[in-house]
């Protein structure tokens, strides 16, 4: 898949839907490597909550 095809606000979605904040910069660098190596949103989503590369949920 190319880096070009990569949907910043598809990612933030996925991202979000687990509940523990939005990506970081660093998390958005590392799911287009992801995304550009084949991995669909969703385990990029995963990926990123997993390595902590999300911001914190402010209440």
């Amino acid at each position: 898949m190319s880096k070009n095809n990569f949907d910043k606000d598809l990612c933030h979605d996925f991202v979000v839907s687990h509940g523990f904040g939005a990506p970081t910069d660093t998390g958005y660098t590392v799911a287009v490597e992801l995304f550009s190596q084949g991995d669909d949103y969703a385990t990029i989503g995963h990926e990123l909550v997993a390595r902590s590369l999300t911001t914190e949920l402010s209440n």
